[in-house]
């Protein structure tokens, strides 16, 4: 039972990475506009265009199908994510424990997507402060399991 709860943490984690992508991308007119571009120039029938034809038409033309889609699809992902997140906090002994794998499954996803999508790159210092996070929550939850049977031996 407990490893469905990990199990469905991290996929809110994975949810709420993917909101936060689609969120940017209905947001950021040029992010979405060279992804369409980027999707066109990979398409099989893009090789037998002439070498001077341009997509940025094409992509300026749905450009704003594009932004609501991907609104649309931060909605549903934040729906989601929110549902699962709270089967996981039903599922897991303690609420620190689905919290420290959403937020871990959020970050590293976050940065995948940043590095797929925008080109971005992760320093050190991003690395140090994930892990910190992830440390200090993880610590958290320690003290927070001893909590409940010195509540229930004072009750006694």
């Amino acid at each position: 039972m407990q490893m469905k709860g990990i199990t469905f943490s991290l996929l809110s984690g994975f949810l709420a990475a993917t909101a936060s992508l689609c969120g940017k991308l209905s947001m950021a007119a040029e992010k979405t506009l060279m992804l369409c571009e980027m999707f066109l120039e990979n398409l099989p029938a893009a090789n037998t265009r002439k070498n001077n034809f341009t997509y940025s038409p094409v992509c300026q033309n749905i450009l704003l199908f594009t932004r609501v889609g991907f609104l649309f699809a931060m909605v549903i992902s934040n729906i989601l994510m929110w549902t699962i997140y709270s089967k996981a906090l039903r599922l897991t002994t303690t609420v620190l424990e689905a919290a420290i794998t959403n937020l871990a499954a959020n970050f590293l996803f976050t940065a995948a997507y940043g590095q797929v999508f925008f080109g971005e790159s992760l320093g050190f210092l991003w690395w140090m402060g994930t892990a910190l996070c992830i440390i200090g929550l993880t610590i958290m939850q320690k003290e927070d399991a001893k909590i409940p049977t010195v509540i229930k031996a004072k009750k006694n």
